[in-house]
C-alpha cells in the first residue's frame, strides 16, 4: 500500500504545479478531481463495511497434518470492494502453539470471492482458524478500515497411530467365577443383552435383534454388556502448563502429541481385540468429567474434538464418578504420575503413562498399588510396542 500512496502524493503533487503554472479549466478539474477522488473512495469504504460478510464455509477437512478451509468475502452493498487484508491466526489447543500468517485477498469483481486456504502444522490436535486485524481498502487503495470478524473455524488433525500389543491382565480371584457384567452401562459382549433400542443410522446390521423387529415392524438394535473382569477405563489426564506461548519450548508440545499417540494407540488396540473401553476425560468448562464408550475407531474419532485439548487437570472429580467403580483395569495417560489413584487401587489393576526425560532409562515399576510406565516421547513405538494392563 506504501508504494500507491506514494504514487498519489507524486501524481497530486504534478495536478497542483500544472493547475498553478497553466491555471487552465482543465488543471482545475483535474486537481478536483485528484483531491475530492480519494476522500469520497474512504467515505464509501466506511459506508459499506457493515455490509462486507467474511466468513469461513463449510468445506474444511484435515489429511494428516495438512489443513484445508476456504473463505469467502460477500459485498452486500452497491459500492465496490477492491482488497481485503488479514492476519491468520493459528491455534492448537492441545500444545498451545500459535501461529500468524497474513492475508492478501484480492475482490476482483469488487462483489465475491472464494479463497482457499492450505496450512501445515506440526503437530496433532483440536486446530482453530481465526481472522484478526481485518482491514477493508477502497478501489484506490488508499484507505482502509477495520472490520470485526468472530466466526472461527474448528478442524481435527489426528495423532499418528502405532502399533501396540495390549494383554488385559485377568485377576486370579476371578477365573472360575461366572462372568459379571456392569449395571450401570452397556458394553461390546452381545452374548448378554443389557438392552433393546430403536435403531439409528449408524448401528451396525450385526446388532439387529430380527426376531423382534419382525414382530414389532420396527428395527430394534440388542446393547450388549461389559464384562467386568476385562472393562478398561482409559482417563485422559493431560493439562494445561499454564505457559505463554513464548515460554513454551518444542520438547513440551512434542510431549503433548506424544500423549495423544499414546493414548489414541492404546484405544485402537484394545478395540481391535474387541474390548470396548470406556474413555473419560476433564470437562474445564463444565467442571464435571465426561466419558464415553469406544466401541469402533470411528467412536474415537468422534470424540477427538474433545480429547485433543489441554483440559484441566482435577483428580478429585474423576475420583468420585460412580463409573470408575465398576471398572477393573483404569488406564490413566498424564504427563505426571497421580498419587491420588492410590485411592482406587484396592481390588483394580491401575496402570498409569508418564513421560520422563532424556537421560533416564524407560522402566515399569509398582508405586502404591498403581504400575507405573515411564517412557520417552520420542521413542515410545519402541518402549511400549508391549504392554500389559
Amino acid at each position: 500500500m506504501r508504494k500507491v500512496r506514494v504514487t498519489y502524493v507524486m501524481t497530486l503533487i504534478c495536478v497542483l504545479l500544472l493547475y498553478f503554472y497553466s491555471n487552465h479549466a482543465f488543471a482545475c478539474a483535474l486537481m478536483l478531481t485528484t483531491i475530492l477522488l480519494p476522500l469520497i473512495s474512504a467515505i464509501v469504504i466506511r459506508c459499506i463495511r457493515n455490509k462486507v460478510e467474511i466468513a469461513w464455509t463449510k468445506d474444511g477437512m484435515a489429511n494428516g497434518k495438512n489443513l484445508y478451509a476456504a473463505l469467502q468475502i460477500t459485498n452486500h452493498s452497491i459500492f465496490p470492494l477492491r482488497r481485503v487484508h488479514a492476519c491468520l491466526v493459528i491455534t492448537n489447543a492441545l500444545t498451545g502453539e500459535t501461529v500468524y500468517e497474513p492475508l492478501e485477498l484480492e475482490v476482483r469483481d469488487g462483489k465475491e470471492a472464494s479463497y482457499d486456504i492450505n496450512i501445515t502444522v506440526q503437530h496433532c490436535g483440536s486446530i482453530q482458524l481465526a481472522l484478526e486485524q481485518v482491514r477493508l481498502y477502497d478501489l484506490l487503495l488508499l484507505s482502509r478500515c477495520k472490520r470485526v470478524v468472530t466466526q472461527e473455524k474448528r478442524l481435527v488433525v489426528l495423532p499418528d497411530i502405532f502399533p501396540m500389543e495390549v494383554t488385559v491382565e485377568q485377576s486370579s480371584a476371578y477365573e472360575n467365577e461366572c462372568e459379571e457384567y456392569a449395571r450401570e452401562h452397556g458394553g461390546y459382549d452381545r452374548t448378554e443383552i443389557y438392552d433393546l433400542k430403536a435403531y439409528q443410522p449408524g448401528n451396525s446390521m450385526h446388532d439387529i435383534h430380527w426376531k423382534l423387529s419382525s414382530k414389532l415392524d420396527e428395527l430394534i438394535v440388542k446393547e450388549g454388556s461389559e464384562p467386568i473382569e476385562r472393562s478398561v477405563f482409559l482417563l485422559w489426564n493431560v493439562k494445561k502448563d499454564g505457559k505463554e506461548q513464548k515460554n513454551r519450548s518444542k520438547q513440551e508440545q512434542e510431549k503433548q502429541n506424544a500423549l495423544a499417540e499414546i493414548f489414541f494407540s492404546l484405544a485402537l488396540a484394545l478395540v481391535d481385540q474387541g474390548i470396548a473401553p470406556e474413555i473419560g476425560w476433564y470437562n474445564s468448562r463444565l467442571g464435571t468429567m465426561e466419558h464415553d464408550t469406544i466401541v469402533r475407531a470411528e467412536d474415537l474419532i468422534g470424540l477427538s474434538s474433545k480429547l485433543l485439548i489441554s483440559h484441566e487437570e482435577y483428580a478429585n472429580v474423576w475420583l468420585k464418578d460412580e463409573i470408575l467403580k465398576e471398572q477393573r483395569h483404569i488406564v490413566v495417560v498424564s504427563q505426571n504420575v497421580t498419587q491420588e489413584l492410590s485411592q482406587l487401587a484396592p481390588g483394580k489393576k491401575i496402570t498409569q503413562f508418564a513421560l520422563i526425560e532424556q537421560e533416564k532409562p524407560a522402566y515399569t515399576t509398582q508405586l502404591e498399588g498403581i504400575t507405573v510406565v515411564g517412557c520417552h516421547y520420542d521413542k515410545k513405538e519402541q518402549e511400549l510396542w508391549e504392554l500389559e494392563i
